[in-house]
């Protein structure tokens, strides 16, 4: 029972000092691609968090044209291009893996970090954010949770640029890998097959050597006998 206590308390610990380094990380700010909640336009800008983790800011550059929500005003985070303004765009510009939106009463706050390990320190995050001012009452995600659907959306694009199903598109796939398995251990039977058939050919070779050698010291002996 000890020990289950130790390591729960260590995992708890580990999980402060992670938030921790990610509220510092927030507090820097990072360079993210924005959607226009109005027409679902893509503009770069700069965010960051303020007041202590309660607000969400954002501008051309850190405190310049500063804009900002209030995250104790925000209900919950999703990820991937769940919302409306994601689902408006004909072609969306960014990996569907770094899209996530923060919801509130009315709107939404949509945006990509085109990044595979700021978008997840960004969006657990803001929900660690969220969980502490929001009004929300959403599960969390946890780190494996959102590594699992990092890969389905992934996979989905996947098979979409294939004109597959996710399904279908992985049944493929496995036997497509499947076939490669098989026709390398082929290749390498075929390889070993090769090598065994030289081996022979050469012993044989070597033995009628031998032979033809042999025959021609027994004639060599008979004629020194007769003369």
């Amino acid at each position: 029972a000890e020990r289950w206590h130790n390591a729960i308390r260590a995992a708890i610990r580990a999980e402060k000092a992670k938030m921790e380094s990610y509220r510092v990380m927030m507090e820097e700010g990072f360079t993210m691609h924005k959607y226009n909640y109005s027409n679902s336009k893509r503009s770069r800008r700069f965010f960051w968090s303020a007041d202590e983790g309660k607000q969400l800011c954002w501008g051309r550059a850190k405190d310049e044209d500063t804009q900002s929500v209030n995250l104790r005003e925000c209900i919950g985070i999703t990820y991937g291009p769940v919302t409306t303004t994601f689902q408006r765009c004909h072609t969306l510009e960014d990996p569907a893996w770094s899209c996530f939106s923060l919801l509130f009463m009315g709107r939404t706050l949509d945006l990509t970090v085109n990044h595979e390990v700021a978008v997840q320190q960004w969006l657990l995050g803001l929900q660690h954010l969220i969980s502490l001012h929001g009004i929300g009452s959403m599960p969390p995600m946890s780190t494996a949770k959102f590594l699992l659907m990092k890969v389905q959306l992934k996979l989905q694009v996947a098979a979409h640029q294939h004109r597959l199903v996710m399904g279908r598109y992985l049944v493929e796939r496995v036997r497509e890998l499947a076939g490669l398995g098989t026709s390398t251990a082929l290749a390498a039977g075929n390889g070993r097959s090769t090598r065994a058939s030289s081996e022979v050919a050469g012993a044989t070779d070597a033995a009628a050597a031998g032979a033809k050698d042999c025959t021609g010291v027994k004639k060599l002996k008979k004629k020194k006998q007769h003369s």
